[in-house]
């Protein structure tokens, strides 16, 4: 057994554990500071999705003992942080302009058709399982490209201003998030690329990335103003 064997479990729990300092940090943040509140809890309550999500699929696999390899209500709470994160990364510090809007369906579009072009037709090939099975790996990575797409935007909008620390702390969480959803997708239709052990270390890079955009909010003037 490989070193990369024995710490790819270990680092599913990290990223597990990772998940919920996030997720009271945000919390703990929304009762701090009254004027971030509708922000914080846009996250806090994304992260709390999250959650429910990660218990209610090792609920299900304690008792099946496999995968939850088809579409469920489960999803829901992993699609449901996508539009809360959005939310906010659109909203705060200010709106961004409408024409955000086509820079981010571009980028859902572009991925659908290199996830399609590129990862199903090896599905198809290789039967590696239904069209729904490719469905649930392949429509994170899509939503990714779309929310990594809107983070940067903030980013790059919020360059002179005091927002642009935090903001590129969420655009380099995102796309730790994305990168981890893109390894696993490559993973189920391929090989696990080291185990799991590439994917639990970008999710829990992307906790890491979002930890510290919290922790470097010590009050609302840190953020707003130019």
């Amino acid at each position: 057994m490989s070193i990369i064997d024995l710490v790819a479990p270990s680092m599913q729990a990290i990223a597990y554990v990772m998940l919920l300092i996030v997720f009271v940090t945000y919390y703990v943040r929304a009762y701090q500071q009254p004027e971030l509140r509708r922000f914080w809890l846009l996250f806090a309550v994304a992260w709390t999705m999250n959650l429910i999500g990660n218990i209610a699929w090792i609920i299900y696999y304690a008792e099946t003992q496999s995968a939850l390899n088809r579409i469920s209500l489960i999803d829901v709470f992993y699609v449901t942080p996508y539009i809360l994160i959005g939310f906010a990364l659109w909203n705060y510090s200010k709106p961004l302009e409408r024409r955000t809007w086509l820079w981010v369906a571009l980028a859902i579009f572009l991925a659908l058709g290199v996830v399609v072009s590129v990862y199903f037709g090896y599905v198809v090939t290789q039967n590696k399982g239904s069209l729904f099975n490719f469905i649930i790996y392949a429509a994170y990575p899509i939503l990714d490209a779309g929310l990594i797409t809107l983070a940067w935007i903030r980013y790059s909008a919020s360059r002179e201003t005091r927002w642009a620390k935090i903001a590129l702390l969420l655009a380099c969480g995102v796309t730790s998030y994305g990168l981890a959803n893109s390894i696993e997708l490559t993973g189920y239709v391929t090989t696990p690329i080291l185990g799991g052990f590439l994917q639990n270390f970008f999710w829990i890079l992307r906790h890491v990335f979002m930890l510290l955009a919290a922790l470097s909010v010590h009050k609302p003037s840190d953020v707003f103003g130019e």
